[in-house]
């Protein structure tokens, strides 16, 4: 399973809440640069429903969804469209829990099965239940969160078979529309407090404690123990394949160096260095090894110019580039571009 990925399901979601503003939603660009619209997501997810979009990906989507539309509430809109079933067995195994507070706690544990990018935290405080939100580094846009915090607030009304609504909910973003506010309304009917130190919603604690009468501990216990080993395999992803896919979020962003991805990784360059090693391998060589497969993408499969792709790959100038590329290939890219065309 890709690291620094969202399950395809999420996109075709995103996708969906554009079309139904009356919309063509943008197409999106997957990892190796090719546009996939809404009609390509739905064939590719019927066909592999363990799809993973690489999340640089959909905060492409997002942001030029939110350009097309002009909706800043993109995040709720698409939650709209879930059903339990869309989030495989972490879905059933809310379903099947014993409160509500139990659901939301195995969505958080569990929620990189979903998406790697943000961690869910539970806590009470006083009479509320606490559900906070944070996002990891590089920061997702805001409407990943709001997908979050909507996916919990939807899930809650349909297993518990009526609305439940929050005490509070806090975000970290400017004062909305109101037009935007006429559409957050149907989701989170309470108070807003906008320009927060981090995304939370509260909850009245007796709500989330009452026993649902879907409750079923033998499919809990089966579905967690089918999750844990899920979520153990995941986890068990060699550090190389890690470190790859941590440089392609960072390739044309800002400069990428051994320092920087060791703290992205939770890591210090030493140990960074130490693990590779373990797997016969380098830092400067994976370096390598993401920038020659963005580069063959961006001649091959986009038909970009030498010069913009080397602009998107972080060189200086064009013949840096070049000189680089022959290096990796012992062609220069206009050599190789002829010869793929010609092939």
């Amino acid at each position: 399973m890709d690291k620094n990925s969202t399950s395809a399901i999420v996109v075709i979601l995103i996708m969906n809440a554009v079309k139904s503003l009356g919309f063509t939603p943008p197409a999106l660009i997957n990892r190796d640069e090719k546009l996939c619209s809404l009609e390509t997501m739905l064939v590719d997810y019927a066909a592999d429903e363990s799809l993973r979009i690489h999340n640089v990906g959909i905060d492409r989507l997002l942001i030029e969804s939110r350009l097309l539309t002009g909706s800043t509430v993109l995040g709720f809109l698409a939650a709209d469209g879930l059903q339990p079933a869309m989030l495989k067995a972490i879905g059933f195994s809310w379903l099947a829990s014993k409160t509500l507070k139990e659901g939301i706690d195995r969505l958080a544990h569990f929620s990189a099965l979903i998406t790697d990018r943000i961690t869910i935290e539970t806590t009470f405080s006083g009479d509320a239940f606490c559900v906070l939100i944070h996002g990891h580094s590089p920061p997702p846009v805001d409407e990943s969160i709001q997908f979050a915090a909507a996916v919990i607030l939807r899930m809650c009304s349909l297993t518990a078979n009526r609305e439940i609504a929050p005490i509070r909910v806090y975000t970290k973003s400017d004062v909305i529309s109101e037009k935007d506010k006429s559409h957050l309304k149907n989701y989170i009917d309470c108070e807003i407090v906008f320009n927060a130190s981090c995304y939370q919603i509260d909850f009245n604690k007796d709500e989330l404690v009452k026993p649902l009468i879907s409750y079923c501990k033998e499919m809990t216990n089966e579905l967690d123990e089918y999750l844990i080993k899920k979520l153990a395999t995941y986890r068990s992803t060699p550090l190389s394949s890690k470190v790859i896919n941590s440089i392609l979020s960072f390739i044309g962003s800002e400069e990428i160096t051994q320092k920087r991805i060791a703290e992205y990784l939770n890591m210090t360059p030493k140990n960074l260095q130490r693990n590779l090693s373990k797997e016969n391998t380098n830092f400067s060589s994976l370096l390598r090894k993401a920038r020659v497969k963005l580069a063959t993408s961006y001649l091959e499969n986009h038909h970009y110019s030498v010069k913009k792709t080397a602009f998107l790959l972080g060189y200086i100038d064009e013949s840096s580039f070049t000189k680089a590329f022959k290096r990796w290939s012992g062609k220069s890219p206009t050599e190789f571009v002829r010869d793929r065309l010609a092939s």
